[in-house]
């Protein structure tokens, strides 16, 4: 089992508590070690077959460990099946649906109307039922039918991140079978799409009959739907999908370029061939009988005038152009990243403190790393109080003398400000500058106070016409404000 997989389990324990209004910590306790698992570089099952101690993992403590070493073992826990008699099975996925929260509308739904899938909420949307609650206006009303339809567009897919840790564990077991020389992932998952629908793997084997038995051996996989001479097809553990063809040496570039697509960049290439006269299928580039290219790729491009295009590019949007022009733009890879701007310590929800962070983005060659915990608005994610946020800026600011080339700085992750709140904003960041060391930002970013400092005064007019602007009635809290700090209402 792969940690994509136990990290769910954790998941739907978390929103099935949110269904029920629960204590928001325990859900975030869950969330949280979901996170931990997936972050985690090793496989979580290995470590519980080498009986290793889970609990030296953050946000992992003996009763997390214990359920952790239950799913491993029977792929569920009982906790998880508790919950899941408390709900409907399909609630879950409806609060999924973009602006349809669990406490905002997904109970509201269920208590109202007795929505307890997608198709009982698409229906009602359909009926016109929905808008008729309070609260669901015609906007959130359209919103959730296009939310909807997201969602059927993505059913049954998963994230490539997902999709990788079972390649992972396909290859351990694909590259220990003597029988197999070589084997590759085609599809969507080689073109480096965000979403994976199922996995296409090609095979060359010396003798294919051992092939297919080590594969339908394999532990992850949970059922072989079909099993011939050229294909075998099964479904894992997680219900994915998983094709294996058996492909010839002579016709293995030729069955990656088919089988990685895209459909529409394919086509482009098959209208070349025929310019030539020539046929291009997953078997080769043939002219007549005889076959010009089909062992690589790159020979195949070749053939057809064109410079070999990266999987990632090949969605027929330019790229054939691009290709026959030796024009192609390079990708940009991980080693072409000089920094980041956004991370976390242990001082708000990390898991790292600032040295063990810095050094990690010193080793990767980073030339600038920004240190950004959540302030205290995010009170889950024990955000820091201002007093608190000065010292940790300047022990970032400290830090950063150690390295000499890499700039270390200094920031907070700040969010959900209203207007009328600005200036306690600004005076907050200003006190945090001063506090860690760093000089006042230059220039005031109030420009109305500023003036008032200078002795000039807005125009009437200039006043009026700022209102209308803002469309906010004069009788507002926030025009109250205003206007007791005018000069002539002090």
């Amino acid at each position: 089992m792969e940690n994509a997989q136990i990290a769910k389990t954790f998941e739907e324990i978390a929103d099935l508590l949110e269904l029920q209004d629960a204590n928001e910590f325990r859900i975030r306790s869950y969330r949280e070690t979901a996170r931990t698992i997936r972050d985690q570089s090793h496989r979580m099952e290995d470590m519980v077959r080498a009986d290793k101690d889970l609990t030296s993992m953050p946000s992992i403590g003996d009763s997390t460990a214990e359920k952790i070493e239950e799913v491993v073992e029977t792929g569920t826990c009982k906790r998880l099946e508790e919950e899941r008699e408390k709900m409907p099975d399909g609630l879950v996925q409806v609060m999924k649906v973009p602006d349809v929260g669990p406490k905002k509308t997904a109970m509201q739904l269920h208590e109202d109307l007795g929505i307890e899938s997608l198709d009982d909420l698409e229906e009602a949307c359909e009926n016109g039922t929905v808008v008729e609650l309070d609260g669901m206006g015609e906007k959130t009303h359209s919103a959730t039918l296009e939310g909807i339809q997201t969602l059927w567009q993505t059913h049954g897919r998963i994230l490539l991140q997902e999709a990788e840790e079972h390649v992972e564990s396909l290859r351990r077991r694909l590259n220990a079978v003597e029988a197999i020389d070589r084997w590759a992932v085609a599809g969507s998952y080689r073109r480096g799409k965000e979403t994976v629908g199922d996995l296409d793997i090609l095979v060359e084997a010396s003798d294919r009959k051992a092939g297919a038995d080590a594969i339908s051996d394999c532990d992850a996989i949970s059922k072989v739907d079909s099993r011939g001479r050229e294909r075998v097809t099964v479904h894992l553990d997680s219900g994915l999908q998983v094709d294996f063809r058996f492909v010839d040496a002579k016709a293995f570039g030729a069955a990656m370029l088919y089988f990685t697509g895209s459909k529409a960049h394919n086509i482009a290439l098959r209208r070349i061939a025929r310019d030539h006269d020539w046929t291009l299928n997953e078997y080769g580039l043939f002219k007549g009988g005889n076959l010009l290219a089909g062992n690589e790729e790159q020979a195949l491009y070749h053939r057809l005038g064109l410079a070999w295009v990266c999987p990632e590019m090949r969605e027929d949007r330019g790229e054939v152009d691009a290709a026959a022009n030796d024009d192609l733009p390079d990708l940009v890879e991980l080693d072409d990243v000089r920094g980041d701007l956004q991370s976390h310590t242990t001082a708000s929800d990390g898991n790292n403190s600032i040295s063990e962070m810095a050094d990690a983005a010193a080793q990767r060659g980073y030339q600038y790393f920004a240190i950004t915990d959540h302030s205290k608005r995010v009170t889950m994610a024990d955000g820091l109080d201002e007093e608190a946020m000065g010292k940790h800026a300047g022990a970032i600011r400290r830090a950063d003398n150690s390295y000499h080339d890499m700039w270390l700085m200094a920031g907070i992750e700040v969010r959900g400000f209203t207007r009328s709140g600005r200036h306690r904003r600004r005076g907050g960041l200003q006190r945090l500058a001063a506090q860690s060391g760093r000089d006042r930002p230059q220039g005031h970013p109030n420009r109305r106070s500023r003036s008032r400092r200078a002795g000039r005064r807005r125009h009437p007019a200039r006043r009026q016409r700022r209102h209308v602007k803002t469309q906010r009635p004069r009788d507002s809290l926030f025009c109250r404000r205003r206007r007791r700090r005018r000069p002539e209402d002090r």
